[in-house]
């Protein structure tokens, strides 16, 4: 473009300085016929000269629009590529864990003590009511923060039950911690990931779990995930937890299906 500019000045002024030569040549050259002709030819060189300039000047134009065109191309070809070969990539899964940040910073003291349950995913908690969370942080002499969960709650029959969860903090992300759970005959699960993904420490908190398991049904690797909104108290403003649903759900979390935990009759 700079290139064409800069030919186009140049042929502007080659045309002053034509149309200053055409004036000595009719008004004060005094010359032979022979020369005249001499003259006369030279100026045509020089006039034909400047038209080819002006014609790659201006064919150049569409010629440089029809590059970009095709770079353009080149370029959305390779990006669709690239986009072809990573939904191929993980053929082996039918979902992954979704990349799940702790919040930071997160003080433990704080988080620590009751939560309640407000809403989760439906194949969570099936036949479950009043779930509530006590957060007991403790620390061993090596420094490694312990946040010990017990989780109880009532079945539909009425009767109470506690669910135990031990979960260790990764050195310098507090609210990430590998954890276990402890199964009815009494021995610990199989780690996974938790996070405690967003909380103000007085009215809610949302944590989310993920692990890696085997589909047998489709045999290929599948996840393991738990998705929770807790509160100080055992009921939170819609438009509190529809705000919480939408954070959850930038973590490939259909909200959509998630249940709201039954308070009545808790005491």
């Amino acid at each position: 473009m700079a290139l064409n500019q800069w030919l186009r000045s140049w042929m502007h002024l080659l045309g002053v300085n034509l149309n200053r030569i055409r004036r000595y040549y009719l008004t004060r050259g005094k010359c032979s016929n022979a020369q005249h002709r001499q003259r006369y030819k030279r100026l045509r060189h020089v006039e034909r000269f400047s038209l080819v300039l002006q014609h790659r000047g201006k064919s150049s134009q569409p010629y440089s629009l029809r590059a970009v065109i095709m770079k353009f191309l080149v370029l959305l070809f390779c990006v669709l590529a690239v986009v072809a070969a990573g939904k191929n990539k993980n053929k082996a899964f039918v979902r992954k864990c979704p990349k799940v940040f702790g919040k930071t910073p997160f003080d433990q003291q704080k988080f620590a003590g009751i939560w309640h349950m407000i809403s989760y995913m439906e194949t969570e908690l099936p036949e479950e009511k009043c779930a509530r969370m006590n957060v007991t942080v403790k620390t061993t002499e090596d420094g490694t923060t312990i946040l010990d969960y017990q989780l109880p709650h009532k079945t539909l029959d009425g009767s109470l039950k506690t669910d135990e969860v031990y979960s260790v903090a990764e050195k310098g992300k507090t609210a990430e911690s590998f954890a276990v759970f402890k199964q009815e005959g009494g021995q610990w699960s199989d780690p996974y990931k938790k996070y405690i993904v967003a909380t103000d420490y007085n009215t809610y908190a949302i944590t989310i779990s993920c692990k890696t398991i085997f589909n047998e049904e489709k045999m290929k690797m599948d996840r393991s995930m738990c998705a929770h909104v807790y509160s100080r108290n055992t009921t939170l403003p819609q438009q509190t937890l529809d705000i919480l649903h939408n954070i959850m759900s930038s973590y490939d979390i259909d909200t959509a299906s998630m249940k709201i935990m039954d308070h009545s009759n808790c005491q």
